[in-house]
């Protein structure tokens, strides 16, 4: 996977595509390490004509894939936002189902409410997928429970307040564990599939254990299991953050916990 090797592209739903092959050049930025409760990613395109520039549009939708000689695979999907132009350039967000997470709910849930019950209910309102709900079957809300403002809000703040934590995929919001063991993995990092350096991560408060520095890998996300083998960590691995950067050269950053 050298550098010549590398491939991306943008397609658009009014469809126009965007790629290096074409011509096209890319800056982006994808991280859940910010402020923002969701992943967020901004791209700039580089070395289009206006026309081009002016096909891309606010409401837009837009998957952004990335990989390596013919192998491309999604790293974004969402709606295009936040658009800024100028003579040569043309920078804007992909944000994951914007409108579907934007939207407010409002309910009260009775007595005892199962906290999955609570979760699911805010989903099937909003029109968005859910997994991982079962996590939180045991708990239930003694007094009743009161959702209001942005749906995706209040299913962060029930799963944060469990030790759980959510990330999203194009539609679906997923819920996970930060901790947990004995689950195989199909994501190997080595140095022949992309890693280039393992250190530990130094901070008190233990949120993660390494940071991997590897190629960007599409498909992956918050939650996911990840086999090692370095000679600084051999072992598996649940992805926590990220950091993706891509200009002239490609990085990622995965900081991950070790579970085994």
């Amino acid at each position: 996977m050298v550098l010549f090797d590398r491939a991306a592209e943008l397609v658009l739903s009014n469809g126009y595509t965007y790629s290096i092959e074409n011509g096209a050049r890319f800056r982006f930025d994808y991280s859940t390490t910010g402020e923002e409760s969701l992943p967020t990613f901004t791209i700039t395109l580089l070395n289009l004509s206006r026309g081009l520039r002016e096909q891309i549009t606010e409401g837009t939708e837009a998957t952004f894939n990335i990989g390596y000689g013919s192998q491309l695979g999604e790293l974004v999907s969402g709606v295009i936002k936040n658009i800024e132009m100028d003579t040569k350039t043309i920078t804007f967000d992909i944000m994951s189902s914007h409108e579907t997470y934007s939207q407010d709910f409002s309910q009260w849930y009775d007595r005892y409410v199962r906290e999955d019950y609570i979760v699911e209910d805010i989903a099937t309102n909003l029109g968005f997928t859910l997994t991982g709900s079962e996590y939180l079957e045991e708990y239930r809300q003694v007094s009743g429970y009161t959702v209001t403002g942005q749906g995706i809000n209040s299913i962060i703040k029930i799963c944060n307040n469990r030790g759980l934590s959510v990330t999203t995929r194009g539609n679906i919001v997923e819920i996970y564990k930060t901790d947990s063991s004995g689950i195989a993995s199909s994501i190997l990092f080595k140095y022949d599939s992309g890693l280039i350096d393992v250190n530990k991560y130094v901070d008190q408060k233990k949120k993660y254990d390494y940071i991997l520095k590897a190629l960007p890998i599409s498909g992956l996300a918050q939650g996911d299991i990840v086999k090692v083998e370095h000679f600084k960590l051999n072992g598996i691995c649940k992805i926590i953050d990220y950091e993706i950067k891509g200009s002239t050269n490609w990085e990622a950053k995965y900081f991950v916990k070790v579970i085994g």
